[in-house]
């Protein structure tokens, strides 16, 4: 007997990691929520906003970032973290592009 549905809201390992222009980030999530979901460099400036308070639901979810900022220029090569926000829960990964 196979669980299909998520038992808890994770965010996977994004891939490629290290990542050449584009990476896929994938999560679960186990109940209908709202997330929030941003790229931020190592000093902790937020670069990109993925989505804001979108509502998902149960399921196995999945999206690219093109390593562009907010104004739609490359970043530059170095470690950026994906960070996503839900109710009082925040997940966190690290990845690192290289051009």
């Amino acid at each position: 007997d196979i669980d299909i549905y998520p038992r808890n809201f994770e965010l996977k390992n994004a891939y490629p990691n290290p990542f050449n222009s584009t990476v896929t980030i994938e999560f679960e999530i186990e109940k209908k929520r709202k997330v929030s979901a941003s790229i931020y460099n190592i000093n902790g400036e937020k670069v990109k906003t993925l989505f804001k308070n979108q509502n998902f639901n149960v399921g196995h979810h999945s999206m690219k970032w093109h390593s562009r900022n907010e104004l739609g220029y490359k970043v530059s090569n170095g470690i950026y973290f994906i960070q996503f926000v839900s109710e009082n829960i925040l997940l966190q990964r690290k990845i690192i592009y290289v051009k």
